[in-house]
């Protein structure tokens, strides 16, 4: 059986993700700030119910 060679994970460091987020426009920046901080995909985050 073929070896398989895992990659490293890497993360992106706070300041990173600051400039991230500067590149979106201010109306999604809380979206994506939900989606990196718990981990959600697209489609899962979408999917929850919004309450006012």
């Amino acid at each position: 059986m073929p070896v398989i060679e895992e990659e490293e994970i890497v993360f992106l460091t706070r300041d990173e993700f600051m400039i991230l987020l500067g590149g979106f426009p201010e109306e999604y920046q809380r979206f994506v700030q939900a989606q990196f901080v718990t981990g959600m995909r697209f489609g899962k985050i979408t999917a929850l119910p919004v309450k006012h």
